[in-house]
C-alpha cells in the first residue's frame, strides 16, 4: 500500500499547503464541510483527526477534539508533521490534560498550545524528540541549555536557524560536532567559533580530523589532548612536541607503544608506568596498520587533488582560465604551494615550456619521498591541461595513469566510477 506521500507526491516533513490538501483528500467530497451534528463531528475526527478544520466551533466540543488529537495519524501510523488538530481546539477547551495529549501524539503541537501551560521540562523534552520543534518554542523559554539539547541531535545542526544569536556560542558548536557528522557540521560553523577548545573536540570525536585543524591550533596542549584521547595520534605529532609527559601517556594507554619511546626516555618511561618493553606483536601489528593508513591518506590526498584539478580544467573552458582566480587558495599562493603557484602561471598565461621546467625544477630540489614525487607528477599534469584548455576527461585520464597502483584510490581506478563520470553520468 502506498504512503501518504506516495499518493499526494509530496516530500516528508509535509507543509502545512501539503496537510490542506491531505485533508481535502482523505475527506474526499464537500460533505464533510457540512458536519451538522456531535455524532458527525466525532465520525469524522475518528477517521481524520485534523478534520476538526471543518468543524463548526459550535460542535467542537471535548470530546470531539479529544478524539481528533487521538487520531492525527495515518492508518499506516505515519505521525502527521504538524500540530493542525490542536490548532483548530477552541482555546477555553485546551487543558493541561487535552494539550499534554496532543504534545504527546505529535511534539510539534507544542506551537499551539497556551503559554500558560508551557514549562521549561516540557520544552526540553519536546526538543529532544525533534530538534526541529525548537522553531515552535516561544523565545522566553528559550535559553542556552535548551539550545544545547535541540543541536545536540545527530542533525541538530538544522535548528541552528532557530537559535537566537546571544546563544550561538563555541560551546553549542561544540555539541553539534560531538554529534553530527563533521562533513556535513563544519558548514554551519562559522570561523569565529573555531577556537583551539573547538578544534580538540573535533579531534576527540575523530582523530582522523587532525589534518582539518589548521597549524595554528596545533600546540603542544593541543597535541598532548590528542594523545590522551586516541593513542594512535601519536604518529602525528611533530618531532618538536612530542615530551616524556606525552610518551607517558601513550605507554599507560597502550604497553607496546614503549617500542616507540626513543631510548633516552625509555628509563624514565618504565619508572612512571612499569613497563620495560611493549609486546612484539602488538608493535608489528601497529607497524602494519600504520603503513595502512598512511597509504590510506595518500590515497585520499591524490583523489582530492585529482578531483580539484578536474573542476579547475572543467571551469577553465567553461569560463575561461582567468576565473580560476576565484578558487585558488590566496594564502598558499605566497606560501608558494606548488598547486597554487602552477595554476596562477596557467592563469598569467605562463607558456608550457616555462611551466614544465618550473615543476621539474621543483620535483628535483623539493621533493624526496616517493609519494610527493608522484603528487608532484600529478599536480604538473593537471595544471599543464588547464593551461593547454584540455577536455576534462582527458585531465582526469591523464592524472590517474601516473598514479602507481598501490597508491590509486579505488574511486580513480579506471573500472569505478571517476569524479567526472559520476558528475555529469
Amino acid at each position: 500500500m502506498d504512503s501518504i506521500y506516495d499518493i499526494l507526491g509530496v516530500d516528508d516533513p509535509l507543509t502545512k499547503e501539503d496537510i490542506d490538501l491531505l485533508t481535502e483528500s482523505v475527506l474526499g467530497n464537500d460533505s464533510f464541510r457540512e458536519i451538522k451534528t456531535v455524532e458527525q463531528a466525532l465520525e469524522a475526527v475518528k477517521n481524520f483527526g485534523d478534520a476538526l478544520k471543518y468543524v463548526p466551533e459550535e460542535l467542537r466540543t471535548a470530546e470531539v477534539c479529544l478524539e481528533a488529537i487521538r487520531h492525527s495519524e495515518w492508518v499506516k501510523g505515519e505521525i502527521l508533521t504538524t500540530g493542525n488538530a490542536l490548532e483548530f481546539v477552541p482555546e477555553t477547551l485546551k487543558t493541561a490534560e487535552l494539550c499534554a495529549e496532543a504534545v504527546k501524539n505529535n511534539c510539534k503541537a507544542i506551537e499551539f498550545m497556551p503559554k500558560s501551560l508551557i514549562t521549561a521540562k516540557l520544552c526540553t523534552d519536546v526538543v529532544k524528540y525533534y530538534c526541529m520543534v525548537l522553531q515552535y518554542i516561544p523565545e522566553e523559554f528559550k535559553t542556552q541549555e535548551l539550545c544545547i539539547e535541540a543541536v545536540k541531535q545527530k542533525s541538530g545542526y538544522l535548528a541552528l536557524e532557530y537559535v537566537p544569536e546571544k546563544f550561538k556560542t563555541t560551546k553549542l558548536y561544540i555539541e553539534i560536532v560531538k554529534n553530527s557528522y563533521w562533513l556535513i557540521a563544519q558548514k554551519y560553523i562559522p570561523e569565529q567559533f573555531r577556537t583551539a577548545k573547538f578544534w580538540l573536540e573535533v579531534v576527540k570525536k575523530d582523530s582522523d580530523l587532525i589534518t582539518e585543524v589548521p597549524e595554528e591550533f596545533k600546540t603542544a596542549e593541543f597535541w598532548y589532548e590528542a594523545v590522551k584521547n586516541n593513542v594512535w595520534s601519536l604518529t602525528d605529532v611533530p618531532e618538536e612536541f612530542k615530551t616524556l609527559d606525552m610518551y607517558i601517556e601513550a605507554v599507560k594507554q597502550e604497553d607496546w607503544m614503549f617500542m616507540l619511546v626513543p631510548e633516552n626516555l625509555k628509563v624514565q618511561v618504565t619508572r612512571a608506568t612499569g613497563v620495560q618493553q611493549g609486546g612484539a606483536e602488538n608493535f608489528l601489528l601497529y607497524k602494519h596498520n600504520f603503513i595502512y593508513l598512511q597509504k590510506g591518506k595518500n590515497e585520499n590526498e591524490l583523489e582530492k587533488i585529482c578531483i580539484k584539478l578536474t573542476e579547475f580544467c572543467e571551469i577553465a573552458r567553461r569560463e575561461g582560465v582567468i576565473a580560476l582566480e576565484n578558487y585558488i587558495d590566496k594564502e598558499k599562493l605566497s606560501e608558494k604551494a606548488l598547486l597554487e603557484t602552477g595554476i596562477q602561471m596557467a592563469i598569467d598565461g605562463v607558456e608550457r615550456e616555462i611551466i614544465e621546467k618550473y615543476f621539474n625544477s621543483w620535483l628535483t630540489t623539493n621533493f624526496n619521498t616517493y609519494y610527493e614525487k608522484i603528487l608532484a607528477s600529478v599536480i604538473k599534469s593537471g595544471v599543464l591541461s588547464i593551461q593547454a584548455g584540455e577536455n576534462p576527461k582527458v585531465a582526469e585520464y591523464k592524472m590517474t595513469i601516473l598514479i602507481p597502483e598501490d597508491l590509486i584510490p579505488d574511486s580513480l581506478l579506471p573500472s569505478k566510477e571517476t569524479y567526472f563520470r559520476r558528475k555529469n553520468g
